[in-house]
């Protein structure tokens, strides 16, 4: 997919602010080559044996661009240096938006390397650098959906589609409130072999966040929990998962983010 947005947002500043567009060197609309990254294969290879053995892929590598933004007029040195500020040498990474009707819930989560500057004659008139991504694919925001219960025991069938453009098993984030009488919480994903998430024995009104991806628990008491977990982090395979929520819950709340494979 070409893009044919012209304005974009970097860490959250519009190049507006600075009367900034994104420019093709080759006349025509951004694009990004190729569609989306390529897979790495592990196999092992047997003396003797025609046949490799198979292990699985890895999305692989982190997609990468080129991008050069360019100003209808002459650019300052003073507001180049707020420029170069604003677009380069950033410690971490930071949200690029396109501005473009079919990509407004999409950013990719990148760094601007390699920044170079755009002059004609001795005038100032953008800036090219390269896009790295922290991933093969860019990501929709993130979107939240909750469960909240009034019952003291919880037993309810939850269907969540994960229609991310990533293969591998998506973990989300998620903040459980137990009820007043404290006790068990199990999530069974019947379209994961079955796998269960389980804690148990907490603690009435008790508040959990966990990062699935990560492995990182913490409680609104202070004390580790990781000892009550039985260690299978909550994930989603890609399609359909049935969960099979119980226990003496409050309320649930699961983060996610979806990839989204963006290119020609």
């Amino acid at each position: 997919m070409a893009f044919f947005g012209k304005e974009f947002i970097f860490d959250g500043v519009p190049s507006s602010k600075y009367n900034l567009y994104i420019n093709s060197p080759n006349g025509g609309d951004f694009e990004i080559l190729p569609a989306s990254s390529d897979v790495e294969i592990f196999t092992q290879r047997v003396y003797r044996r025609p046949r490799v053995y198979y292990y699985g892929t890895s999305q692989s590598p982190v997609l990468e661009f080129d991008l050069e933004v360019t100003s209808p007029e002459e650019i300052t040195s003073v507001m180049s240096q707020s420029i170069q500020s604003w677009l380069f040498g950033k410690q971490e990474y930071a949200k690029l938006q396109i501005i473009q009707n079919d990509m407004q819930t999409i950013y990719f989560n990148c760094f601007l390397t390699s920044p170079q500057v755009i002059k004609s004659g001795r005038m100032i008139h953008g800036f090219s650098s390269k896009v790295i991504c922290d991933s093969p694919f860019a990501w929709e925001f993130p979107k939240t959906f909750t469960r909240t219960y009034s019952d003291p025991i919880v037993s309810e069938i939850y269907s969540f589609y994960n229609y991310s453009d990533d293969s591998e098993y998506m973990y989300p984030n998620m903040i459980i409130t137990m009820n007043a009488t404290g006790g068990d919480i199990s999530i069974i994903n019947s379209n994961d072999n079955s796998r269960e998430f389980l804690i148990e024995e907490l603690s009435p009104n008790e508040v959990i966040t966990i990062n699935n991806e990560l492995g990182i628990m913490t409680s609104s008491t202070g004390l580790r929990r990781l000892s009550n977990f039985n260690k299978k982090w909550m994930r989603f395979v890609k399609g359909v998962n049935t969960l099979s929520i119980a226990g003496n819950i409050g309320s649930i709340a699961v983060t996610y983010q979806l990839a989204r494979k963006v290119g020609t």
